[in-house]
């Protein structure tokens, strides 16, 4: 990383005159009451708040926050261009931002594949996207833990040519897949089953899903990534999808598919969650619809979608 002469904000001044409003932080929190509805003056910040952490707060901002390094390795596969990314020496390029708005969120391995991510210095966050009010940043300018946060490169906080929201989970599905990836044995069908999800459940095309499966499998250090480029191509990927790949990676389906929604995949089936048998006189059942138990009195209404579907219309009121 190096200093910038570009307009790259780098102090307190340069922030506030450049329009972008800021509040004084330590230890990455803000430190007043209120913060969110109060504007700090240069005035203000060079009589109480030398020192301090340049929080920036992210109203009409995005920051991208990276905490996993498997984030990285699909940054230049998926995001498009972003103006300002800036990190520390020992994180560099750990954020990005963007002039737009999106609604926050956290892409956290689901807790049933904990043991996957035990040892990564984040845990179980792979990567954040902040923004809104509410939200605030700590820019270059500042200390972490004693280290300067400074830009890996400036040329302006800028709208972002694309999906960013999409585009973000393509990346966070991407690593969460890699690291999931097996170490042998059924990489073949762990790829075709990515590909038959994303056939199944998104308008991707042929090229789109090649291109996904392939850099995962390159990303994984797979030796035969050569053999998973046309997986989105091929016939058979149609007959896998969440069931072959929970039983892969050895979870559950509902665990899949809160990974996939990453990518707007909302898979129906997860909305059936349980399934009890009552060995009574008579003999039933209780389907676990969402949060509503569902009595079953017959077996096979079990294997009639149209029966199932009139079920949950009358016990449940919506449509399945």
């Amino acid at each position: 990383m190096s200093n910038f002469d570009n307009g790259a904000p780098n102090n307190p001044y340069s922030w506030i005159m450049g329009g972008y409003d800021i509040t004084p932080c330590r230890n990455k929190r803000p430190v007043l009451a209120n913060w969110q509805n109060r504007t700090i003056s240069l005035e203000q910040w060079e009589k109480h708040y030398s020192g301090f952490q340049i929080g920036l707060k992210l109203k009409g901002l995005v920051d991208f926050d990276i905490d996993n390094h498997f984030i990285k390795r699909f940054i230049e596969k998926y995001l498009g261009s972003s103006g300002a990314a800036y990190g520390r020496k020992s994180n560099p390029l750990s954020h990005y931002l963007f002039e737009e708005e999106l609604e926050s969120k956290q892409f956290v391995m689901p807790k049933e594949l904990e043991s996957h991510f035990k040892d990564f210095p984040h845990g179980a966050c792979l990567c954040e996207i902040r923004s809104g009010n509410g939200h605030q940043s700590i820019v270059p300018s500042s200390e972490i833990n004693n280290e300067a946060v400074e830009w890996n490169n400036f040329s302006g906080i800028k709208k972002y040519n694309g999906d960013l929201q999409l585009d973000i989970g393509k990346i966070a599905l991407s690593a969460a897949l890699t690291i999931l990836y097996p170490i042998e044995g059924a990489r073949d069908f762990y790829c075709s089953a990515i590909a038959g999800v994303l056939t199944k459940h998104t308008n991707w095309s042929k090229s789109e899903i090649d291109e996904f499966v392939y850099f995962i499998s390159v990303a994984a250090g797979d030796e035969e990534s050569n053999k998973r480029m046309s997986k989105g191509s091929t016939s058979k990927e149609k007959s896998f999808g969440m069931p072959k790949l929970a039983e892969i990676i050895g979870c559950s389906i509902k665990t899949i598919s809160e990974l996939f929604s990453w990518v707007g995949v909302n898979d129906s089936g997860a909305n059936f969650k349980e399934l009890r048998v009552y060995e009574t006189e008579p003999k039933y059942w209780q389907l676990k619809y969402k949060d509503s138990w569902i009595t079953i009195m017959e077996s096979s209404m079990l294997l009639s979608y149209t029966k199932i579907s009139i079920l949950i219309l009358e016990n449940c009121y919506e449509v399945a």
